[in-house]
C-alpha cells in the first residue's frame, strides 16, 4: 500500500508539472515575436486587404521602404524578407523586385519600420504611394513588446545586403558615371517622393564635370516638371576616413532642398577621422548606439549601453556638437533616447564616448564647450572639433571607448504623415 500510495503521488506530481508544459504555447504564441506576429498574422491579413482593396487591383508592389524615407536594419530587412515570401504566395497581388539603387519601380512600397516605444520596441508595417510620397492609412498595422536577444542584435546592425554607394559597397574613385547616374536617380526619386516640380537645372561652377553630368541626367529621367525657376545643382566632398569620402549632391531653390549621398573609396583621401575599430582596445564598455525612425527631417539615436557616455553629433567642418539637449525625457528603455532636426536627406555622425576615470574630466570639458545641437543649453568656450577628440584618444589609448554611427534623415513627406 505503501508504494502504491508514494507512486499515486509521483503521478500527481507529474501531472501537476506536465500541466504548465501542455498551456505553454498559449502563453507564448506565434505573435509573441515580430517573426511570429509577421508570419501567422499579418501576412494572411495583409494579403486579403490588399488583394480585395480597389486601391491595389492591378497595382505593383514593392517590398522594403526607400533607403531614404528609413535605412533598413537587419530586422527590418528579415521581416521585409518574410512578408514578401508569404504574399509572393498569395492569390491577385503583383510583387515587384525591390531595386538595387533604392529607387521604386513599383506604385506601392511595403516595408516594416522599428523603434523604441515607451516600455518596449514597436514594428509597423507602412504603406507608401510611390507617386505623391503619401503614406497610406487603412491598411497599415503594429506590433508592440519586447525583443529578444537576437532581434535586438539585428535592429542594432544595418541591413546586410547594402546598396551600391553605400559605406559597405562604394563606389571606386574612377566609377565617375555610375556615381553620376546613382545620385541622379536618388534625387529624381526624392522629387517623386517629396511631390515637387523642377525647372531646368543648372550645375554651379564649383561643381565639376561631376556636376555637369548630373545635371544633364537629371533632364532625361522622369520626374514632374514645371516651368518655375531654375534648380541650382551643387556637389560636396567630405572625406570620412582613409580611402573613403562622402558625395553629396544638393539640388534646390531658396525654398525647397534635396540632398544625396553616396560613397567613393579613393586612396588619396586625406583622413580627417580616426576609425574606430583603429583606436586601441580598451577596458571601458564600448556605448551602443542604434539608429531610430522619427519622422521627416529627423536623425535619431539610442543609446542603450553605457547610458552615462558623452553623445555628440558631427556638425559642418567636423565641429563637435552636445546631443545632450535633443533627449526626448520619459523613456523607460534605458539609456537615452536622442532625435535631432537636421536637413532633409542628410547623413549625420554621432559619437558616444566613455572615459576612465584620468580622461573624464578631459572629456567633460570637450563635452561643456560643445555648442547645443538642439539649443536648450548653453556651451563655453570655443567650439572643440572632431581633431580634438582623436588627440584626446591617441593620448588615452584604452582609457577611451566610443562607437561612431551615421543616420540619415527622413526625406519630406507632402500630404502623408508619420504614424
Amino acid at each position: 500500500m505503501r508504494r502504491l500510495a508514494t507512486l499515486a503521488v509521483l503521478w500527481a506530481l507529474l501531472a501537476a508539472c506536465a500541466g504548465p508544459r501542455q498551456a505553454s504555447p498559449r502563453l507564448t504564441p506565434a505573435g509573441d515575436t515580430p517573426s511570429g506576429w509577421v508570419d501567422a498574422e499579418l501576412a494572411p491579413v495583409l494579403a486579403q486587404r490588399l488583394a480585395g482593396h480597389p486601391r491595389f487591383a492591378g497595382q505593383a508592389l514593392v517590398i522594403g521602404l526607400p533607403a531614404g524615407v528609413h535605412p533598413t536594419t537587419r530586422l527590418e530587412d528579415r521581416l521585409n524578407r518574410m512578408l514578401e515570401s508569404r504574399l509572393m504566395h498569395a492569390p491577385g497581388l503583383r510583387l515587384a523586385a525591390a531595386p538595387d539603387d533604392g529607387c521604386a519601380r513599383g506604385d506601392y512600397q511595403v516595408g516594416f519600420a522599428v523603434s523604441p516605444a515607451e516600455s518596449a520596441w514597436r514594428v509597423e508595417l507602412r504603406v507608401l504611394e510611390v507617386a505623391s510620397g503619401e503614406w497610406v492609412t487603412g491598411v497599415a498595422d503594429s506590433w508592440e513588446g519586447p525583443l529578444s536577444r537576437r532581434d535586438l542584435a539585428d535592429q542594432g546592425a544595418p541591413a546586410t545586403v547594402q546598396a551600391a554607394g553605400s559605406r559597405a559597397r562604394p563606389f571606386d574613385a574612377s566609377e565617375q558615371e555610375p556615381l553620376a547616374r546613382s545620385l541622379a536617380r536618388g534625387l529624381s526619386c526624392q522629387l517623386v517622393a517629396a511631390g515637387l516640380e523642377t525647372g531646368p537645372v543648372a550645375a554651379s561652377p564649383d561643381a565639376g564635370p561631376l556636376g555637369a553630368r548630373i545635371a544633364a541626367l537629371l533632364a532625361e529621367l522622369p520626374h514632374p516638371r514645371g516651368a518655375g525657376p531654375s534648380w541650382r545643382l551643387s556637389v560636396e566632398r567630405r572625406p570620412l576616413e582613409s580611402g573613403l569620402v562622402q558625395v553629396t549632391a544638393v539640388l534646390g531653390t531658396p525654398a525647397a532642398s534635396l540632398r544625396i549621398s553616396r560613397h567613393v573609396a579613393d586612396s588619396r583621401v586625406v583622413p580627417i577621422a580616426v576609425p574606430a575599430s583603429s583606436l586601441p582596445a580598451s577596458s571601458l564598455p564600448a556605448p551602443i548606439l542604434s539608429t531610430v525612425a522619427c519622422g521627416p527631417g529627423c536623425a535619431g539615436v539610442h543609446l542603450r549601453a553605457a547610458p552615462e557616455a558623452a553623445l555628440f553629433a558631427v556638425g559642418p567642418g567636423g565641429v563637435l556638437e552636445n546631443a545632450a539637449p535633443c533627449a526626448i525625457p520619459g523613456t523607460r528603455l534605458g539609456g537615452r533616447l536622442i532625435k535631432m532636426n537636421v536637413a532633409h536627406g542628410e547623413v549625420r555622425e554621432f559619437l558616444a564616448v566613455t572615459a576612465a576615470a584620468d580622461y573624464a574630466p578631459r572629456l567633460e570639458a570637450i563635452l561643456d564647450r560643445a555648442p547645443p545641437g538642439c539649443g536648450r543649453a548653453a556651451a563655453r568656450g570655443p567650439a572643440p572639433t572632431l581633431r580634438e577628440l582623436e588627440r584626446l584618444a591617441a593620448e588615452a589609448g584604452p582609457g577611451l571607448a566610443w562607437t561612431r554611427l551615421y543616420v540619415d534623415a527622413g526625406l519630406p513627406r507632402r500630404g502623408g504623415r508619420w504614424r
